[in-house]
């Protein structure tokens, strides 16, 4: 059952290029924040961008596709996502487990062929679609960016582990998060982990999160540090909203 929202109906159609240069302006923004704030380079959230939707996005939405479940745009986006990150994650863990973690790109790259081969015959009808805009989505937006806000002003996220101009990396002391990259980086080279610091000795801990730091880490060569404060805390958030 649909309902209406009580937000005024102000609506604006768009079509995808105006879309795209929208998105491509807000990473823009992410990029800038995120080239300031490195352990590695400029170049690394580019990247986890490209990673997220081919290691995540697409294999999940082929997932929901196969399912044929009747969404919206943003309930689409949303289980991809979450669906992605789960099986993906899932077989990263399999195939490291199996000690053959260089066959897991196979995954992601039969999924994206297997989506884009199913969506073939529907190109032409997508570049002259139009998307109704209203207030609501405007108001998501404001949401978003007001989420991010903290972890732009707090020491423990974005400025965090971060190349400073002398050659030295800033630190927050929190050790949760030296925890988590710890983790994070023995997952990369060991499943199921060891603790990371008593070698031999396996680990009784919840590392759902840091696996997926780990995959995406070894998906696109991508650094623990920037995955554990800075790229995939954007993600989580974006996503619970």
């Amino acid at each position: 059952m649909r309902t209406r929202s009580s937000l005024p109906d102000l609506e604006i159609a768009l079509h995808l290029p105006q879309i795209a240069l929208a998105m491509v302006a807000m990473l823009g923004v992410l990029t800038l924040i995120f080239g300031t704030y490195s352990a590695t380079s400029v170049w690394s959230f580019p990247r986890f961008i490209i990673a997220v939707v081919v290691v995540v996005y697409l294999p999940g939405k082929l997932l929901l596709d196969t399912a044929r479940l009747r969404l919206n745009p943003l309930e689409d986006l949303a289980l991809a996502l979450v669906l992605g990150m789960v099986v993906s994650s899932f077989l990263f863990w399999v195939t490291a487990f199996l000690a053959v973690a260089n066959l897991f790109v196979l995954w992601p790259l039969a999924a994206t062929a297997a989506y884009f081969c199913r969506r073939t015959k529907i190109w032409s009808a997508i570049r002259h679609s139009r998307f109704s805009v209203n207030l609501s989505h405007f108001l998501l937006l404001g949401v978003l960016i007001a989420g991010l806000l903290p972890m732009a002003a707090l020491p423990m996220y974005y400025r965090n582990l971060a190349l400073l101009p002398d050659g030295a990396m800033s630190y927050k002391m929190v050790s949760d998060s030296v925890f988590h990259l710890s983790i994070a980086q023995e997952l990369t080279v060991s499943v199921p982990p060891q603790v990371p610091f008593l070698a031999g000795q396996p680990l009784n801990y919840h590392y759902a999160m840091d696996l997926l730091a780990a995959m995406l880490s070894r998906a696109a060569w991508l650094g623990i540090p920037d995955l554990t404060v800075r790229f995939l805390p954007t993600l989580f958030l974006v996503e619970t909203v």
